[in-house]
């Protein structure tokens, strides 16, 4: 992990749950990179949370989890990995059928 993440942590929530999707977008886009910072821990307490919220956001924010998922579930233990396996059809239903 990285010991300056207590004094941002606050901040990346706020702004994960920033009125504008374009603010959530563009965390979505970035959480796997933050998670291969933090590691494993950190990462289950701080960013799943987060994540769980992206996966029922707008379909503009959801194709940032879902572009970078695997990159994201690797940082995560098998328990955890494993309890995505049923939420998988979420990532497939989009709002905007393109």
């Amino acid at each position: 992990g990285i010991p300056y993440w207590k004094y941002i942590r606050d901040l990346y929530k706020k702004l994960a749950e920033d009125v504008g999707w374009k603010v959530r977008q563009t965390l979505a886009y970035s959480i796997h990179e933050l998670a291969i910072i933090l590691g494993t821990e950190i990462t289950q307490t701080d960013l799943v949370p987060i994540f769980d919220s992206y996966i029922k956001d707008v379909d503009e924010v959801r194709m940032g989890i879902v572009s970078n998922l695997t990159k994201f579930l690797k940082i995560l233990s098998l328990d955890y990995r494993r309890s995505y396996m049923p939420k998988l059809n979420d990532f497939l239903k989009m709002d905007n059928q393109r």
